[in-house]
């Protein structure tokens, strides 16, 4: 449980670092990535503190990573 908020607190490191780096840039790309990596790593954080296990938190993440905005 402790690993996934420390990987939850990475993951908005590298999001807050790709966004200023896609800011500095002017490449809106890497912005939203970063933008998305800092989500994800909130989202991973709150489900450790819920006490969410594995399987539940892969489910919640595969389902972010098809939504209807991410379909063609």
């Amino acid at each position: 449980m402790k690993t996934d908020i420390v990987q939850g607190k990475w993951m908005q490191v590298r999001g807050a670092i790709k966004q200023a780096w896609g800011k500095a840039t002017d490449d809106r790309v890497l912005m939203l990535s970063g933008e998305r990596d800092t989500l994800m790593g909130r989202i991973q954080v709150r489900a450790a503190r819920a006490g969410l296990n594995e399987p539940e938190w892969v489910q919640m993440r595969s389902g972010l990573a098809r939504s209807p905005m991410h379909r063609k």
